[in-house]
């Protein structure tokens, strides 16, 4: 079976997108970046997509969701407060993506994390720009995780302005790793880590950290942009 592909096209508060490539079908997370760098990333191969999820409206994850509408596949995202899809593939009617949106805290704007799965994929969970999250996963066993770690408490700033609005919209590095133990069971494969903050972060120490929570076997490593990761079923 061909393993699918991550595609990182931005992940950062500049821009977030992510395009999931199997041998067939491409389904696309976030609208942060315009649609010309996702042709680029996927090779060109629009006819592909099947459709894109958007977690929330900020503009570095939703700034470009009119290039994606125009398109012709469809574009999932709440709007409304307490609105919730618990089964979005719905709308994705030629696919065999099966989607799941969860609520995640960030700030007072709408949220969602996505619970996917596919033949090729496994089963993925994708979080990002949360607070914390209350849900237990383990028993899902799930096989990959996307997962933001925006900042560290030691190293933020709390004498910048925006320093409240991370933490009360972005996961710290403890909670991230928190969740990765909680979550971790011998179908764990790989953890990737979304969205880092530019100035309150620090790539290497995350990762060791994340290694440690995750435990022997799991493959870690940070999305930076460019990066294309084979999400397989094998052991790493």
């Amino acid at each position: 079976m061909t393993d699918m592909k991550l595609h990182v096209i931005g992940s950062s508060s500049k821009g977030n997108s992510y395009a999931l490539e199997g041998g067939d079908e491409i389904l696309l997370l976030e609208a942060g970046m315009p649609f010309s760098e996702v042709k680029k990333a996927i090779d060109w191969q629009v006819s592909k997509i099947t459709g894109c999820l958007i977690s929330h409206i900020h503009n570095d994850h939703a700034g470009y969701i009119g290039q994606y509408e125009k398109q012709g596949f469809p574009v999932t995202i709440e709007r409304k407060m307490g609105n919730i899809i618990l089964h979005a593939s719905r709308a994705y009617t030629k696919t065999e993506f099966d989607v799941k949106l969860f609520p995640l805290p960030h700030c007072s704007t709408p949220n969602y994390g996505f619970f996917i799965s596919h033949p090729e994929l496994g089963k993925l969970l994708f979080m990002t720009d949360f607070e914390y999250c209350k849900y237990d996963f383990s028993d899902l066993k799930i096989n990959h995780i996307l997962i933001e770690a925006n900042y560290s408490r030691e190293i933020l700033d709390r004498n910048n302005p925006n320093s409240d609005h991370v933490i009360l919209g972005h996961a710290e590095i403890e909670t991230t790793a928190e969740f990765v133990r909680k979550n971790r069971t011998s179908e764990l494969m790989n953890v990737i880590l979304l969205h880092l903050s530019d100035g309150n972060s620090d790539e290497n120490l995350f990762k060791e950290r994340i290694k440690e929570a995750a435990g022997a076997g799991v493959f870690v490593d940070v999305a930076d942009a460019g990066k294309i990761f084979e999400l397989s079923l094998e052991p790493f």
